[in-house]
């Protein structure tokens, strides 16, 4: 065989080599068309189950198995507020055993809540107010002793007076306009309904952590929760003591304006120019006492009647009072004043997004905490004998395990 047979043969030997390995790339195409196949089916099969599941829970949207989750605005503030009220409960624990022994045993704490002081503006402008009254009849009684002295020296007494009524008068009659202004601003001053305003929060607030400190103090006091009904003496007496002048002010009214009356008449009649100015002096002297004794009857009529007075919330001014008073008596005996403010409840969530959440799992966790403080004042100094801040929060707790935490 010569050279080119030689060749002719290596190249059927390739050809066939070739043809061989042809028959096992097709045989390897018909597996993975086999497999093709097969996970066209398997993939099928699949979209099938995801079709059914999500006709399971219509809720979720559709596309790729990851799990969704839609959490409306205000979700989990509920349970946020449950677990910031266990915070409030555990601090109102500390808070009482740092203050317990800050009160004698026979005294308590008086618990005042948010911006809320007790400044007792109603009782000291009740008191300051009897106190212009009970001047205003001593002034009245002042003017009336020196207008009858001045009418018992005009019997037997002839002498030329120099003309200085109308001055004294003029005095006077400031006098009682400058008193009967007081009156009016102060009653201005009574009246008004002093409002402090608070930070507004969800679910707790102030009251919530008063009661949680109150119930764990042996002796508190809680005036925003309950007041003593029982009638004050000492009320009582401050009122009698501007109604019995007020009652005798009355005939001294109707004593001064005849004797006005009557030396005016004399004045008008007297041709001698010096009687006649003592005349018209001693006149001027009653209608003077007249003019402050309706002054100091106005002050008190004023009283009288702002004392019925309700404020916004229907409460009378003199019910006002006797609850500023009576908290004013216990701080002044050694209770202590306990300042509470929950300054910010504390609230938060989030998500988680996986496969389980399709399947139901729920992914959504909650926290709350809150921010606080307190004071213990001394009533009738205003030291501050202790003081504590706050700012806790729990831990991210599941929605279902909140309740049986």
């Amino acid at each position: 065989m010569g050279i080119a047979g030689e060749q002719l043969a290596g190249l059927q030997g390739k050809l066939e080599q070739l043809q061989a390995e042809k028959q096992v790339f097709l045989a390897q195409a018909d597996v993975y068309t086999q497999q093709k196949v097969a996970a066209e089916a398997k993939m099928a099969a699949i979209n099938a189950d995801l079709a059914g599941q999500k006709a399971l829970y219509p809720t979720l949207a559709g596309g790729k198995l990851e799990g969704a989750v839609t959490a409306d605005s205000g979700a989990g503030a509920g349970e946020a507020s449950l677990l910031a009220a266990r915070i409030v409960r555990n601090i109102a624990c500390r808070i009482a055993k740092e203050i317990e022994g800050l009160v004698e045993p026979d005294n308590r704490f008086i618990i005042f809540t948010g911006t809320e002081r007790p400044n007792f503006g109603r009782w000291r402008a009740f008191r300051a107010w009897i106190d212009a009254i009970v001047i205003a009849f001593e002034r009245s009684d002042a003017k009336l002793a020196e207008a009858d002295e001045l009418r018992t020296k005009l019997e037997g007494v002839e002498i030329e007076r120099v003309r200085g009524g109308e001055k004294e008068s003029a005095v006077s009659l400031t006098a009682a306009g400058a008193l009967l202004d007081f009156g009016v601003k102060l009653g201005s001053y009574f009246l008004t309904d002093y409002k402090t305003s608070a930070v507004t929060v969800t679910g707790i607030n102030d009251d919530f952590l008063a009661l949680a400190v109150a119930s764990r103090l042996k002796k508190s006091w809680y005036p925003a929760r309950w007041m003593p009904s029982a009638a004050d003496a000492e009320l009582a007496t401050l009122l009698e003591k501007v109604n019995g002048p007020q009652r005798a002010s009355v005939s001294k009214i109707k004593t001064a304006q005849e004797s006005a009356a009557s030396f005016a008449d004399l004045a008008g009649k007297e041709a001698d120019n010096g009687k006649k100015l003592l005349f018209q002096e001693v006149s001027q002297a009653y209608n003077t006492v007249v003019q402050e004794l309706t002054a100091a009857q106005k002050l008190l009529n004023d009283l009288t009647a702002g004392l019925m007075v309700a404020d916004t919330k229907g409460v009378p001014l003199l019910a006002s009072i006797m609850e500023e008073k009576a908290i004013s008596d216990r701080l002044e005996i050694g209770d202590k004043a306990l300042l509470l403010q929950l300054h910010v409840p504390i609230g938060s969530t989030y998500t988680k997004k996986n496969v389980w959440t399709f399947f139901g799992r729920m992914p959504f966790f909650v926290r709350g905490g809150v921010a606080l403080s307190y004071s213990v004042v001394e009533g009738t100094t205003g030291n501050i004998l202790k003081t504590g801040q706050f700012a806790e929060q729990s831990k991210f707790y599941r929605l279902h395990e909140v309740s049986s935490e």
